[in-house]
């Protein structure tokens, strides 16, 4: 999985503070260009699938990741099982921008794999957007 996500680090140095500089999978820098940092945006999709409804929703999300980790912007695409409730997965998306998201939104396994998600939950928690702040 590692290797579908960041795998290109380093330093550099720019005053006192020390920034990481990243490159996707595909080498795209994905740090803004005044040297602040990452610049991108994780999406964090937090679901409750019903118990019959669990492998379903796996093949489904599988080939939700297939499809969007090929997609131009796209940093990483994980599934993830809550420790605590089987029930409880978490779909962590990582873009470039704002654009290659609504590029996604658009796509056409987007429009047909996210209804079908959908029909495997018994609730969404919550779908945020975040940005890494240069702090």
């Amino acid at each position: 999985m590692i290797d579908d996500c960041l795998h290109s680090y380093f330093d550099e140095g720019f005053g006192n503070k020390t920034f990481i500089k990243a490159k996707n999978k595909s080498d795209k820098n994905i740090t803004n260009n005044d040297n602040k940092g990452i610049f991108m945006i994780t999406i964090i999709s937090e679901n409750i699938i019903a118990e019959q409804k669990q492998q379903e929703f796996i093949t489904i999300v599988k080939q939700m990741i297939e499809k969007s980790r090929k997609e131009d912007g796209c940093i990483s695409y994980t599934l993830h099982q809550n420790t605590q409730n089987p029930l409880y997965y978490c779909i962590i998306e990582q873009w470039e921008n704002e654009q290659a998201i609504s590029q996604h939104n658009h796509t056409e396994h987007f429009k047909t794999l996210v209804p079908q998600m959908k029909k495997c939950r018994i609730e969404q928690k919550q779908a945020n957007h975040f940005r890494i702040m240069d702090i």
